[in-house]
């Protein structure tokens, strides 16, 4: 039993030491402090909203609309069609620059729909 324990604590210091790994944590990591950000973001601007305006539910509905539809398109990343060996194409990189930009602001608008009160 002791054998069996000791090899899995073992297993579990080589994967957080891969560097393989360490670029895997670091990368959702670093997408986790982007969405806390933007929630925070998108918070602080709908208490600001709900203090100097009245919205509407239908433009709140709107809102979540454009977010639904922000999100969906994320669909529309491409994959293993569009890669070349160094990652580096300008399809590859228009790729990863629309679907950050797709993600962020639907994001961002789901967070500030939810929280924006109507009149």
């Amino acid at each position: 039993m002791k054998n069996k324990i000791y090899r899995w604590f073992t297993n579990l210091h080589y994967i957080f030491t891969d560097i393989k790994t360490k670029q895997v944590l670091r990368s959702y990591g670093k997408w986790l402090a982007l969405a806390t950000t933007l929630a925070f973001l998108a918070y602080l601007s709908a208490e600001w909203t709900n203090t100097h305006y009245n919205l509407t539910e239908e433009f709140i509905r709107i809102l979540q609309l454009i977010s639904s539809i922000l999100m969906i398109s994320l669909l529309g990343q491409r994959g293993p069609e569009i890669q070349t060996w160094g990652g580096n194409s300008p399809s590859e990189k228009l790729n990863r620059k629309l679907f950050i930009i797709f993600y962020a602001s639907g994001y961002f608008i789901l967070i500030y729909s939810m929280h924006i009160k109507s009149c």
